[in-house]
């Protein structure tokens, strides 16, 4: 069995230290438990030998503190808690056996499996897509190798450690476990911006940088509709074929070199073909809705509207299918 080293961020409840740490024994696990109180800024040490370190003062960065006690640990793993229901040891038993299977990050989810639709988790996600197939983003407890955390300069808080670790180590294999305790999301409406704010910059600032450069692309598409139809004769339909086309490679070689430029697998000319697929869904609805809307409403006030009805599916497409991440890329 592993050793583990575990962070519990104190910041609700009571934990009982020996406890744990006499649980821990019982299951052949060496842990070495360390609490860390942002309320008084001390951390705590419980060694798997018996040994107990005294209140030591933390920096006031967690994520350092979390990097100065693993110099404490020889845990193979890292773990991070921070609610007292959810610091089960049946669970963490069921995370360390399948971190030993070879994943690098295993989360404690309180919705296993599929789960209905939930608004919260979709931002999540379309701000941060690597976070897609975790069942419970926000769950406040997860184990990860400790080589994931080691000399990185990591920049998050308690809330979005996982998320960044995740983004920083490029793809790494990820499982959930069932957490015995199910309870509900830790981040509520009134933190959610701020949290959204976070994921942005964690992602560094991805989804805005593309609508950025799609508004950019609107003027693109309006001012060539414009030209085309005002002062070469071409009818409607053409003009805003031509226009969308355009705006296409236009956003194409803005996102490639600024939205996406972390991602540099594929050709230039590769990706500008998948670009022009997968913006297809997009442009036909962007295509449609100009024209159905034309005989309604003045013509560049329906292309616009259907700019924005396809900016979701290109962004998604995007994301997902042209700037692929790839491991270790």
């Amino acid at each position: 069995m592993s050793r583990i080293s575990l962070q519990v961020v104190l910041e609700e409840g009571a934990f009982d230290p020996e406890n744990i740490v006499g649980i821990a024994k019982e299951e052949n696990l060496d842990m070495d438990l360390f609490i860390i109180d942002p309320g008084s800024r001390t951390i705590k040490g419980y060694m798997s030998d018996g040994g107990i370190t005294g209140n030591v003062k933390s920096s006031g960065n967690f994520i350092k503190d979390i990097q100065n006690t693993l110099k404490r640990s020889e845990g193979d793993f890292f773990a991070v808690v921070r609610s007292d229901k959810m610091c089960s040891m049946p669970t963490l038993m069921r995370m360390i056996t399948k971190a030993e299977e070879g994943y690098d990050v295993v989360v404690a989810s309180r919705f296993p499996g599929k789960r209905k639709f939930d608004v919260k988790t979709a931002i999540i996600k379309l701000l941060v897509r690597e976070m897609n197939g975790i069942s419970d983003p926000l769950s406040p407890f997860f184990i990860a190798r400790r080589d994931l955390i080691e000399n990185i300069d990591l920049s998050t808080s308690p809330e979005t450690i996982l998320p960044e670790i995740i983004i920083r180590n490029r793809k790494p294999r990820v499982a959930e476990v069932k957490a015995d305790y199910p309870g509900r999301g830790r981040v509520y409406s009134g933190s959610f911006i701020l949290y959204c704010l976070s994921l942005l910059k964690l992602s560094n600032y991805r989804a805005l940088k593309f609508a950025l450069v799609g508004i950019t692309g609107i003027a693109i598409n309006e001012g060539a509709e414009y030209v085309f139809h005002s002062y070469t004769g071409f009818i409607i339909p053409v003009a805003l074929f031509l226009s969308i086309e355009l705006s296409i490679i236009w956003n194409f070689i803005f996102n490639n070199a600024w939205t996406f430029s972390d991602r540099k697998s594929g050709g230039f000319l590769y990706k500008l073909g998948k670009y022009n697929a997968v913006t297809a869904l997009g442009a036909a609805i962007n295509y449609g809705v100009g024209i159905g809307l034309a005989t309604i409403v003045f013509y560049l006030y329906a292309n616009l509207l259907g700019i924005f009805i396809g900016f979701l599916v290109n962004y998604l497409g995007s994301d997902y299918l042209v700037w692929k991440i790839e491991a270790n890329e």
